[in-house]
């Protein structure tokens, strides 16, 4: 005891002071980095009682955990070296599209003035009516044609850009929409259509890269059904 007074009095720690000392656990202490559980092991060698050393066995374990601890620190920097790589790749992918149309179920449909403007629907099951409904920006409707039975699978049509009035419309981007008839039961959907890439943008809540379209209509890269050649 009266070593470890003197000892205390020139300021150097003693081992059973430092087992103490490891019994109080501040909030915080375990978010220490690398860097800082490395300064406190030196610190603690060059402080330690010469008359009582810290035991090999402690010494050991404290440069176990040091070595897991950097272990994790590396493998957290290859993922996350990884995932930043991965990013790039799918921005790159993603800016090649700019400009060209794809194929997606974004609720638009595009007319250029001239071609038929081409969409697909996904019928799980065999429908009685399938009626078609388009919409200008100010959402009043401006075609409306309704396609008899149809069996299930993947249906193709087509809108030849004319209005009700049998007018052509002017080149733009429109709202589309379906209604499913079977029996007594409707059910509106939305067909896949292609559609003008505008921007690209990364999501960093979900890890994704959104498409953008007209009208701030976004959906991820994996919504993406074909890409128009």
């Amino acid at each position: 005891m009266q070593a470890d007074s003197i000892f205390s009095n020139l300021g150097i720690t003693t081992k059973s002071e430092y087992d103490e000392s490891k019994l109080i656990v501040e909030k915080g202490d375990d978010d220490l980095d690398r860097n800082a559980f490395l300064t406190l092991l030196t610190t603690q060698l060059q402080n330690q009682n010469p008359l009582d050393p810290m035991e090999n066995e402690a010494f050991v374990a404290q440069l176990a955990q040091f070595s897991q601890l950097e272990a994790t620190t590396q493998m957290s920097t290859s993922l996350t070296e990884m995932n930043n790589a991965q990013k790039a790749d799918r921005i790159m992918q993603g800016a090649s599209l700019i400009g060209k149309s794809v194929l997606a179920d974004t609720g638009l449909i595009s007319f250029d003035g001239e071609s038929a403007s081409q969409m697909e629907l996904s019928l799980e099951a065999g429908v009685d009516q399938l009626n078609f409904s388009i919409f200008d920006q100010s959402g009043q409707q401006i075609r409306n044609f309704v396609i008899g039975p149809q069996t299930s699978g993947v249906k193709k049509f087509s809108w030849d850009g004319l209005m009700n009035n049998g007018e052509p419309a002017p080149a733009g981007s429109y709202r589309i929409q379906a209604e499913v008839i079977r029996g007594q039961d409707q059910s509106v959907v939305i067909p896949s259509t292609y559609a003008p890439v505008r921007s690209v943008g990364w999501d960093a809540a979900t890890s994704e890269l959104n498409i953008k379209f007209d009208e701030n209509i976004s959906i991820p890269l994996s919504g993406l059904s074909r890409i128009s050649e």
